[in-house]
Protein backbone atom coordinates (compact mmCIF):
# COMPACT_ATOMS: atom_id res chain seq x y z
CA UNK A 1 0.00 0.00 0.00
CA UNK A 2 0.46 3.57 -0.67
CA UNK A 3 -0.10 6.32 1.62
CA UNK A 4 0.65 10.52 0.33
CA UNK A 5 0.52 13.38 2.79
CA UNK A 6 -0.79 16.15 -0.13
CA UNK A 7 0.35 19.77 0.75
CA UNK A 8 -1.75 22.79 0.41
CA UNK A 9 -0.50 23.59 -2.83
CA UNK A 10 -2.11 20.50 -4.25
CA UNK A 11 1.31 18.70 -4.74
CA UNK A 12 2.73 15.20 -3.22
CA UNK A 13 4.62 16.86 -0.10
CA UNK A 14 5.32 12.67 1.53
CA UNK A 15 5.17 9.16 -0.18
CA UNK A 16 4.93 6.35 2.18
CA UNK A 17 5.11 3.13 0.88
CA UNK A 18 3.99 -0.16 3.00
CA UNK A 19 2.09 -0.65 5.95
CA UNK A 20 0.74 1.80 8.44
CA UNK A 21 1.69 0.74 11.64
CA UNK A 22 1.75 2.57 15.05
CA UNK A 23 4.97 3.30 14.75
CA UNK A 24 5.61 4.87 11.27
CA UNK A 25 2.39 6.94 12.05
CA UNK A 26 3.76 8.82 15.12
CA UNK A 27 7.76 8.98 13.50
CA UNK A 28 7.12 9.34 9.99
CA UNK A 29 3.33 10.23 9.00
CA UNK A 30 2.49 12.94 11.75
CA UNK A 31 5.72 14.92 11.00
CA UNK A 32 5.13 15.33 7.70
CA UNK A 33 1.69 16.34 8.21
CA UNK A 34 2.81 19.12 10.49
CA UNK A 35 5.33 19.90 7.87
CA UNK A 36 3.05 19.68 5.03
CA UNK A 37 0.64 22.21 7.56
CA UNK A 38 3.34 24.52 8.34
CA UNK A 39 4.32 25.31 5.03
CA UNK A 40 2.75 27.97 3.13
CA UNK A 41 0.91 27.84 0.02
Amino acid sequence: PETFVIGKDGKIAYKHVGPLTPDSVRTLLLPQIEKALATRG
